[in-house]
């Protein structure tokens, strides 16, 4: 994914970046705090580990909402001042399909998993996974849109104008999930 984004300095593929590294840090930060919890640690904790799990989206969601809010001034900038579409869009549409099916397998799975034994952690893993797929689904087919019109006007408005649309989308989901994790962290350290 960092070699697509280098590639071809996409919008849409750097936000898509921005999503994956915060998926990437929630799950770092989530694994060393439940290392702890797996100690039996929780019963230091008034409140077990939900209060941890809540933090750690939190972190994430700062970092995915500052991400995404730089990559959507970056692509004002792009509609401002259009970027031409390259011949190495090639090379990343077959990256970025490759990683789709990886996608595609890991949310089947987790499907199953689900449906075998839904239980809020696996409701949420499925959700991610449908998030991580359509993601990428919508930056295959920008990047595909991007390169087959490239040589009409507004072929290189295609992702910058994708990427504010999903980074806007993906804001509101982020500030939505921050409300929420904030409201579960005081909810009962306040009292």
């Amino acid at each position: 994914m960092i070699v697509s984004a280098v590639l071809t300095s996409s919008p849409i593929v750097l936000t898509d970046l921005t999503d994956a590294v915060s998926d990437l840090i929630h799950d770092v930060i989530l694994f060393m705090l439940m290392g702890k919890l797996g100690r039996h640690l929780e019963f230091e904790y008034n409140y077990g580990s939900g209060k941890i799990e809540a933090l750690a989206s939190l972190c994430c969601d700062i970092f995915l909402i500052s991400g995404v809010t730089a990559v959507c001034i970056f692509s004002v900038n792009d509609i401002i001042h259009p970027q031409t579409v390259t011949v190495m869009t090639v090379i990343v549409i077959i990256l970025k399909t490759a990683e789709t099916a990886v996608d595609l397998f890991f949310y089947r799975k987790q499907k199953k998993i689900t449906y075998a034994g839904a239980s809020a952690v696996t409701e949420s893993e499925l959700a991610l996974c449908m998030k991580t797929l359509v993601l990428d689904v919508t930056v295959l087919a920008a990047l595909i849109l991007s390169f087959v019109f490239r040589s009409f006007e507004f072929g290189p408005y295609i992702s910058p104008v994708l990427s504010i649309a999903f980074g806007i989308y993906l804001i509101c989901v982020s500030t939505k999930r921050f409300g929420e994790n904030l409201r579960e962290i005081l909810d009962r350290t306040a009292d």
